[in-house]
């Protein structure tokens, strides 16, 4: 995002430090969202409509041409903590449950996983931003994004009821 509103949007490190302002926010309205989200939808829809809000929101913001549409795109997400992480990880829990592993060991494996994004993440989406610059597509690690969130939505709706 840094690169991208940089480039396209001319923003400055002041803006961009203001947006991280509105980030760190949105993941405390995000926190209180949850339970209602939860609530309301149930854990299945919630995670698979978030994860759908996200793919929407990440192309909003890859194709912003104005600082209100990366605003637009970020509160898009804020009612489904981002993609209901929490939810996911219940579901992670009741799985490790069932095959004996211990929430020690899940949880080590959750910050590895966790790591490995952030270690992975920043290169491959420069690289996509690059391949999408040279053919015009400057949204392209955020297409990239929404089609993870994406997939992950059809993944979990592949998942049978009585698995969750």
């Amino acid at each position: 995002l840094n690169v991208f509103t940089r480039e396209n949007l001319a923003w400055t490190a002041t803006q961009m430090s203001s947006y991280k302002m509105v980030e760190a926010i949105g993941g405390f309205i995000s926190g209180k969202c949850v339970g209602q989200t939860l609530e309301m939808l149930g854990k299945r829809w919630a995670v698979i409509v978030g994860n759908l809000i996200s793919a929407t929101a990440w192309t909003t913001i890859g194709t912003a041409a104005s600082t209100a549409q990366v605003l637009f795109g970020t509160v898009l997400m804020y009612p489904f903590g981002v993609y209901l992480r929490p939810s996911v990880e219940t579901a992670l829990t009741k799985h490790a449950d069932a095959a004996g592993i211990g929430q020690g060991m899940l949880q080590g494996q959750l910050a590895n996983l966790v790591a490995v994004v952030k270690i992975c993440a920043p290169p491959v989406y420069l690289q996509a931003y690059k391949y999408g610059m040279a053919r015009g597509i400057s949204a392209a690690p955020f297409l990239l994004y929404a089609l993870y969130f994406v997939l992950n939505a059809g993944l979990l709706m592949s998942v049978p009821l009585n698995q969750l």
